[in-house]
């Protein structure tokens, strides 16, 4: 499990910075936050699933009953989409890159409502997954409503979207690592 832990410290890491960089970017450099965010959103995400399925495929995960292989490819697409939205869709305004970026969120939103169902069922904790969940549901329909209207407030809510889905990540993983390390400790095999 310690290898999970270094996959999402390591995604950690780069949505952490990332999301501060849009926040502040967006406070003292607007104009360039503005001018290259299917850059700073795009390049990131890649790299981020791009590692999730390098996880995938190193670790077998997508022989489990529980993998998001599939997730992982359409949002390494959606990510490639993002970096090219302005040549593919002549996306000066960024408003493609809100709304591609709200789908991605409101897929991994989807499935981490789907494994708080399961715990749910497990009898194990799930409120506070679920609430996050929720938020970032709440926080991909404001960037996929009015983009056009609202682009100042979508990227402090992109950088915001970025900060929370890492500590969520993070949060997750060591809740993962703590839960296998109880098991091991108790004698007992998954």
């Amino acid at each position: 499990m310690k290898r999970l832990t270094v996959f999402g410290l390591l995604k950690t890491i780069l949505y952490i910075l990332i999301g501060a960089f849009i926040i502040i970017g967006n406070v003292f450099i607007r104009d360039f936050v503005h001018e290259y965010i299917n850059y700073i959103v795009g390049v990131p995400m890649f790299i981020g699933i791009s590692l999730s399925i390098s996880h995938d495929f190193k670790y077998k995960t997508y022989l489990n009953d529980e993998n998001y292989i599939a997730s992982h490819f359409i949002s390494l697409f959606i990510s490639v989409l993002i970096i090219l939205a302005r040549l593919i869709f002549k996306d000066e305004d960024n408003a493609i890159v809100c709304i591609l970026w709200g789908i991605v969120t409101i897929m991994n939103s989807s499935l981490r409502l789907n494994r708080c169902i399961n715990e749910a069922i497990k009898k194990e904790p799930f409120i506070f997954e679920t609430v996050e969940a929720l938020i970032e549901i709440g926080l991909s329909i404001l960037l996929i409503y009015d983009p056009y209207e609202h682009v100042n407030l979508h990227i402090f809510v992109l950088g915001t979207e970025y900060i929370l889905e890492a500590f969520m990540a993070l949060i997750l993983n060591v809740k993962k690592y703590v839960s296998n390390n109880i098991v091991e400790s108790n004698g007992k095999i998954d």
